[in-house]
């Protein structure tokens, strides 16, 4: 059913959403980059997540002018290496050990 509403909504922004006018200055362009952020951010909770997202977006505002849309293909799999990278440079922490109960009768 999900995959139905969302092929069902896609159908009608692309018939209906052109017969609005002026919908270039409602500036929808930006709050779809506000969701974006806004959906990704709960997800960040480690370095090397943290790190892949700044390296990602580092590179795609440096790589924003390149043709084709290339620039966020190339910070998104530099966002990829780096996470990785460091996911294997990072040592784990040793998970705690559980304490036993103490006997009361002792």
């Amino acid at each position: 059913m999900m995959y139905l509403a969302w092929q069902v909504s896609t159908l009608l922004g692309l018939t209906v959403g052109q017969r609005i006018p002026d919908t270039q200055g409602w500036g929808m362009d930006f709050a779809m980059s506000v969701t974006f952020i806004g959906m990704m951010v709960p997800y960040v909770v480690t370095l090397p997540m943290g790190l892949a997202v700044l390296s990602a977006g580092g590179f795609a505002l440096l790589t924003f002018g390149w043709p084709h849309k290339l620039g966020l293909i190339f910070s998104v799999l530099v966002g990829v290496l780096v996470g990785y990278w460091m996911e294997t440079q990072i040592p784990e922490s040793p998970e705690p050990q559980a304490s036993l109960p103490r006997d009361p009768v002792e």
